[in-house]
């Protein structure tokens, strides 16, 4: 005989479900508010400055670009090997009568393993560009141990930040930062341990705000006060406190080219499906004709060649494709405007035949290419003698090979 047992739920359990309706509900009201609204501006909204939400959407779609899509994807690898390709050295520099060795200090809180793998190494550093680069925000929580006065540098994930308090009589004077996320606990339950998730909402003071009263809440929510957070930002709109991606610009002509070479390839499949025509005056004839085309025809091996005999009659021709417009060069002004978002990193300089001008490429954008050039392949490039004859791709590859690369 099984005998089946049910746990009655906890307080816990009880909570945690109250939370989740709450949140159904509230996704619920927005979704149904945000197409209600669609194409409306609210009230009070400041014209000319992102939303906050507006700002998490272009970021999520620029990530995923930056993975997908290979303009967008070269654009950005081009973007962190130009900051960070030649590395980056950081030291301190002090009076010899200091007490203390700071840059020791520093040397050893960039060396410490938890600080490499989120700030101070090459990964870490080409992990915050990309955030920049794509949501335009990174937030850093800098946790310090009270007792030994460690800091340990931990991201946040910028869509969990959802609000900014600053100083009432100053914008710039940043106080804290709200961040709501989810949480998954690990717990002790009746049939052994189990997993649960929790929302949770908590406020770090912006670093370098330390005030004489340091609330322990506010609105009901902790305050982490031994976690300040710094915030670093790009493209920030005059009146906003969020920063933009630098692709932001770049995201609709890239999905515009992108749906244009869709098009042009569906296109090019839909004048390929039938390549020849066979007409015939009578339904006999086309029975004949029929007969003919499907049956092996007349040439060496079947291949190209091939002869397809007819009765006087009956006609046998290619279809024309006068009219229909199969240029897919006919797209480059789309990806030139990729190209122009994006400072002009990612023309088309892998056109041989004309040069790197002639590709959209500028001369800012070339000299973003120099120090990867030099660090991958081991060459030294002279700045004024070197790149008058660094034209085109040919002649880049005529200077490396000129230098022992092969």
């Amino acid at each position: 005989m099984t005998v089946t047992t049910t746990t009655a739920p906890t307080m816990a359990d009880l909570a945690q479900l109250a939370d989740t309706v709450e949140l159904l509900e509230e996704a619920l009201i927005d979704a149904q508010m945000a197409a209600d609204s669609a194409g409306w501006m609210r009230l009070g909204d400041t014209p000319g400055v992102l939303t906050r939400e507006e700002i998490r959407q272009s970021s999520r779609l620029a990530r995923v670009m930056a993975i997908a899509d290979p303009l967008i994807r070269r654009a950005v690898n081009l973007r962190v090997a130009y900051i960070w390709g030649s590395g980056v050295t950081i030291q301190a520099t002090q009076e010899d009568s200091s007490e203390q060795d700071v840059n020791a200090v520093v040397q050893a809180f960039l060396d410490d393993p938890d600080n490499q793998a989120t700030i101070s190494s090459g990964q870490a550093r080409e992990e915050l560009e990309r955030r920049l680069a794509t949501g335009g925000n990174s937030f850093e929580a800098l946790t310090t141990s009270p007792q030994s006065g460690r800091v340990r540098v931990r991201n946040i994930p910028a869509d969990e930040v959802d609000e900014i308090v600053t100083n009432p009589e100053d914008q710039v004077d940043r106080w804290f930062y709200r961040r709501t996320y989810t949480a998954t606990l690990v717990e002790q339950g009746y049939a052994g341990v189990r997993t649960r998730t929790e929302t949770r909402t908590v406020y770090y003071p912006a670093l370098g705000y330390w005030p004489r009263s340091r609330p322990s809440t506010i609105n009901g929510k902790p305050v982490e006060w031994a976690t300040p957070v710094l915030h670093t930002f790009v493209n920030r709109p005059e009146g906003s406190l969020w920063g933009v991606g630098d692709m932001y610009a770049a995201l609709p002509w890239a999905t515009g080219y992108k749906e244009f070479l869709e098009d042009w390839a569906k296109l090019v499949k839909a004048l390929s499906r039938f390549a020849f025509r066979a007409t015939t005056p009578t339904k006999r004839g086309g029975a004949a004709i029929r007969e003919r085309i499907t049956a092996a025809p007349t040439g060496l091996d079947a291949g190209v060649g091939a002869t397809v005999v007819t009765a006087d009659a009956q006609k046998f021709e290619a279809i024309g494709k006068s009219g229909a417009t199969i240029d897919s060069q006919s797209g480059r002004p789309l990806a030139a405007m990729v190209a122009a978002a994006t400072d002009g990193t990612i023309g088309d300089a892998a056109n041989a035949t004309g040069t790197f001008a002639d590709a959209g490429m500028t001369s800012l954008s070339f000299l973003r290419l120099v120090d990867p050039i030099e660090i991958t392949y081991g060459v030294e490039i002279d700045l004024e003698n070197d790149l008058e004859r660094m034209r085109t791709v040919a002649s880049v590859v005529d200077f490396l090979t000129e230098h022992g690369v092969r």
